[in-house]
This record gives C-alpha cells, sequence and structure tokens, in this order.
C-alpha cells in the first residue's frame, strides 16, 4: 500500500488531485420523459467515500433493516446524501442539468472510468 502512495505522490508531482463523477438517471415525471445528468466535483475520494459510508452506517442504525446485502439506492436517501457531501465540503461542487432522453429501446452500459 506505501508503494501505491508513493508512486501516486510522484506522479502528481505538486499538483492536486481531482475526481468527477457522472450520473445519467431517465424516468417518466407527470408523463414526460426526462433524462438528468448529475456531475460531481471533489479533491478527495476519500473524503466521498467517507461521508457516504458514514451515511449509511447513520441510515442502517435508523433504519434497522433486515439482514442482507443492498445496493445504495435501496437504503439511501440521494437528498440526504448530497446534502451531506455539500455541507461537509467532501464535494466541492455538484451541478445538475437536463438532457435528451433517450428513445429508443437501448441498454446503456455501466461505464467507470480512471487511472491509478
Amino acid at each position: 500500500m506505501s508503494e501505491l502512495i508513493t508512486v501516486a505522490s510522484m506522479v502528481l508531482s505538486g499538483s492536486s488531485p481531482w475526481y468527477t463523477m457522472m450520473v445519467e438517471a431517465q424516468g417518466i415525471m407527470q408523463g414526460e420523459k426526462i433524462r438528468k445528468r448529475a456531475i460531481l466535483r471533489s479533491s478527495s475520494s476519500y473524503q466521498l467515500s467517507g461521508v457516504v459510508a458514514a451515511a449509511t452506517v447513520q441510515t442502517i442504525l435508523q433504519q434497522r433493516p433486515a439482514d442482507g446485502v443492498y445496493w445504495a439506492f435501496e437504503l439511501l436517501n440521494p437528498a440526504v446524501v448530497i446534502e451531506k457531501l455539500l455541507t461537509t465540503k467532501a464535494a466541492e461542487s455538484l451541478d445538475v442539468v437536463e438532457i435528451p432522453p433517450v428513445n429508443e429501446n437501448v441498454i446503456l452500459k455501466e461505464m467507470e472510468e480512471g487511472v491509478l
């Protein structure tokens, strides 16, 4: 692990890291198909992970769900998590924009990009 930290520090060589997370959602609202894109920016992936982990623990302690494995969307309230990310400054910005809906029946692939 310490080797990874050393290599990452050398690669950054004085510049500040930044992280961008983009999520797109499409659905029906008031009878109309809508699609939105949320773009979150942060300088610390550790802070993002920590705030989301803390929100998850808090939710589990409050709601006491049945034992099992859950997706985040099944337990977490997105508005609460976003508020926590912004108020703790784990996320420096969050922009939500409307984009054209996908009209044909296409399954969009999940995508994750990044460099270690």
